[in-house]
C-alpha cells in the first residue's frame, strides 16, 4: 500500500448493528445455546467456531491450571512465593511477599494496568517470556500490600505462568511443560485436548509458555466442558482432576468471602 490507498481502513472502527455473538447457559447439567449469528447470517459450522476470549482466559486457563496443580502437588502451591520462581523479581521488594494465590486473584499490590503502555508494549509485543518478565520487573510498587486490594492487571497472570513453569520444572524435570501436564491430565480426559491457547513467541517451541491472562480460543464445547468440570468441583466420572477445596473457595461455597475491590 505504497500510496496509502487502504491505510485509513485500518485506523478507524467500523460498527455493525448485526448480532455477532453466541450465548449459552449451563443449567442443571444441560447446555442451552442460541444459534451464533454473523454479519452475513447464521454461522453454518457452530461446533467448529472458535471464540477469542480475553478475561475468560484467566478462568479457563489460569484458574484451571492452579486447581489442577493444587490437586497434583498439594494445596500449598497457592502459598508459594512468586519471587522464588522468577529470578527477575527476586530482588524486587514489591514482589517479596506475593504468592501464587495473590497473582491468581490479582491482589499483588504491585503496579500495573491493562493500558497499552503497560500491557501491549512490554508484554504482548515482545518475542520471549524473558523479555516480558524483565519489563514487568520495572513497573514498581502499587497500592496496598499483597492480598489487600484487587486490581485488574493481566500481567499478574503472565508472571504466574512464568513462576508456575519454573515450579513444575523443580517438581518434575526441566523439560516438562506445565501446560502439557494440564492438557494430558485434565483436558484430554474431559474431551477438549484441542483447546487452543496463546503462547509466547520463542523460536524454540519447548521454551514457550501460555500467556495465561488472555488469548484462549475455545469452541463452545471446550468452554462448556471446562465449565462443567469446575461446576462439579473438579470431579469427572469418579476421578478428582482438580482440587475441590480451592474450587469451592472460588465458587463462594466456603466461608471465604474473597478480596476487596477498590
Amino acid at each position: 500500500d505504497k500510496d496509502g490507498a487502504i491505510a485509513d481502513y485500518f485506523n478507524k472502527s467500523i460498527w455493525s448493528n448485526a448480532s455477532t455473538s453466541v450465548g449459552a447457559i449451563y443449567l442443571n447439567g444441560t447446555l442451552y445455546v442460541n444459534p451464533p449469528h454473523t454479519r452475513h447470517g447464521a454461522y453454518p459450522y457452530p461446533d467448529e467456531m472458535r471464540h477469542g476470549v480475553y478475561s475468560v482466559t484467566k478462568s479457563l486457563v489460569g484458574a484451571l491450571s492452579m486447581f489442577y496443580f493444587a490437586e497434583r502437588y498439594g494445596s500449598e502451591i497457592f502459598d508459594e512465593k512468586i519471587a522464588k520462581y522468577v529470578p527477575a523479581l527476586s530482588n524486587r521488594s514489591e514482589w517479596a511477599e506475593v504468592t501464587f494465590a495473590h497473582a491468581l486473584n490479582m491482589v499483588t499490590g504491585t503496579r500495573g494496568s491493562d493500558e497499552y503502555a503497560m500491557l501491549f508494549h512490554p508484554v504482548m509485543s515482545v518475542k520471549t517470556a524473558e523479555e516480558a518478565i524483565n519489563n514487568i520487573a520495572q513497573f514498581g510498587d502499587g497500592r496496598g500490600e499483597p492480598g489487600q486490594i484487587y486490581n485488574y492487571v493481566t500481567t499478574n497472570y503472565f508472571v504466574l505462568s512464568y513462576a508456575l513453569q519454573n515450579y513444575v520444572k523443580q517438581q518434575e524435570d526441566k523439560d516438562v511443560r506445565f501446560w502439557d501436564l494440564v492438557r494430558d491430565n485434565v483436558l484430554k480426559p474431559i474431551g477438549v485436548e484441542n483447546f487452543d491457547v496463546l503462547h509466547t513467541k520463542e523460536q524454540d517451541l519447548q521454551e514457550r509458555i501460555p500467556t495465561l491472562g488472555y488469548g484462549a480460543r475455545p469452541t463452545l464445547d471446550d468452554a462448556a466442558k471446562i465449565t462443567r468440570l469446575i461446576a462439579n468441583e473438579g470431579e469427572y466420572k469418579g476421578s478428582q482432576l482438580l482440587n475441590r477445596e480451592r474450587i469451592r473457595e472460588a465458587l463462594g461455597r466456603t466461608e471465604w468471602r474473597g478480596v476487596k475491590i477498590d
